[in-house]
């Protein structure tokens, strides 16, 4: 089976691309022929179809954008020509029999989908945010989850200045998701299936208006034959993940403030790091350390010597490989009771997102639990994902989705 995976980036960036990587080596063991479609960056892989890949679109800092180029790119994002010209030049080339589509959003647009249509080649999406269902993917912005952006046709986003705060961003946006979702509907018409990660996430799903029939709950895998159970630790309290406000990273000041005898360590890097950095040296945190992104090995290794990891979002969370990784090394991780979180936790490793008193009162009291007790319900953590989340399971009832729909 030759199958197409598309997504905006041809690199592991995100949680989105490491399971894109992660499930096309499920298929490639099976026998399968993977066929990337991405967007041109010096990060990504080499590939013998990359020269089809679409330009480069730098949307991190629109400020800096020249008014042209600004221009460009939001004709890009609603419908992106090259994009399109691109996908039939895939066609052309390779006898496709299925594309998998991940986030595509804005820097490939859903102009391949039409194409695909065309060539009536089944199409397969799996959710990995809430992009489909609003302008702001997380749901969150200025504190607070809101759900309400999609009214009005996205005005209410636009006038709540859902994207960076700006009225100009959040227009542009509302407008990209009202003509490829209510004028052209580009992902209802042309998705054959949508594969939803959570539970939550298919809950959402069905509760924003979208074909139940055509979606199915499928969690992601974790081959936990490549982390190695570690229940000893080095004594501190990690965080791991992007370093931004919906994660609800800056609790963890408050966190270590609140407990200066023990050390508390944050993986990786983000919009709120700065903000971070600031409060550690005017408010004299000493107990709390920022080590910057982690990769391979290395962030392995600050996994396994934590004694405690938290995920303390305050967004609608969908099925955080952060979880998966803790969990297989056999890790005690406390999380927020929101979005598809509790569907990988139990209640004793849950606490109420952003309540400091919850968060504070949880992690003391795993911090100071038995190392036994620990171990324990580390060792139960390990073979939990061991059962749930096997690849072989995984790429089993994904091939038959891909089956069903050829």
């Amino acid at each position: 089976m030759n199958i197409v995976h598309a997504h905006k980036y041809y690199y592991k960036r995100d949680g989105a691309s490491n399971h894109m990587f992660q499930i096309m080596d499920l298929a490639k063991d099976a026998g399968h022929r993977i066929i990337p479609f991405s967007m041109k960056d010096h990060n990504n892989l080499t590939h013998i179809f990359e020269k089809f890949f679409v330009s480069k679109m730098d949307l991190h800092d629109p400020k800096k954008l020249s008014f042209a180029k600004k221009i460009r790119f939001a004709r890009k994002m609603i419908f992106n020509t090259e994009a399109e010209k691109n996908m039939e030049k895939v066609l052309e080339k390779a006898k496709v029999d299925i594309a998998h589509i991940h986030n595509i959003y804005h820097h490939i647009s859903p102009s391949i989908l039409p194409v695909l249509k065309r060539h009536k080649i089944p199409v397969v999406m799996t959710l990995h945010d809430y992009a489909l269902f609003s302008p702001n993917y997380t749901l969150f912005h200025h504190g607070k989850i809101h759900e309400d952006d999609k009214r009005f046709f996205y005005l209410k986003g636009m006038v709540n200045k859902c994207i960076k705060d700006s009225f100009v961003y959040s227009a542009l946006a509302a407008l990209e998701m009202f003509l490829q979702q209510d004028v052209w509907k580009m992902y209802k018409k042309n998705i054959d299936m949508f594969i939803c990660p959570s539970r939550f996430m298919q809950k959402k799903y069905k509760a924003y208006g979208w074909d139940g029939r055509k979606s199915i709950c499928l969690p992601h895998p974790i081959d936990t034959k490549q982390y190695a159970l570690h229940t000893e630790d080095a004594g501190y309290v990690a965080y791991i993940g992007r370093l931004s406000e919906e994660k609800g990273v800056m609790h963890m000041c408050d966190l270590a403030k609140r407990n200066p005898k023990i050390p508390y360590v944050l993986v990786g890097t983000g919009p709120c790091e700065h903000a971070i950095k600031e409060r550690i040296a005017k408010e004299d945190i000493t107990n709390l350390e920022l080590v910057g992104f982690q990769t391979g090995n290395l962030l392995k290794k600050y996994i396994q010597d934590a004694r405690i990891i938290v995920l303390p979002s305050l967004w609608y969370e969908n099925y955080p490989l952060s979880i998966l990784e803790a969990k297989a090394m056999g890790k005690i991780i406390l999380g927020s009771n929101i979005g598809g979180i509790p569907e990988l936790l139990p209640k004793e490793c849950l606490f109420e997102p952003g309540n400091i008193e919850d968060l504070d009162n949880c992690v003391n009291f795993w911090y100071t639990s038995p190392f036994t007790k620990r171990q324990s319900v580390g060792k139960a953590f390990r073979e939990e994902v061991a059962e749930n989340n096997n690849p072989d399971t995984y790429r089993e009832r994904l091939l038959d989705i891909y089956t069903q729909l050829c």
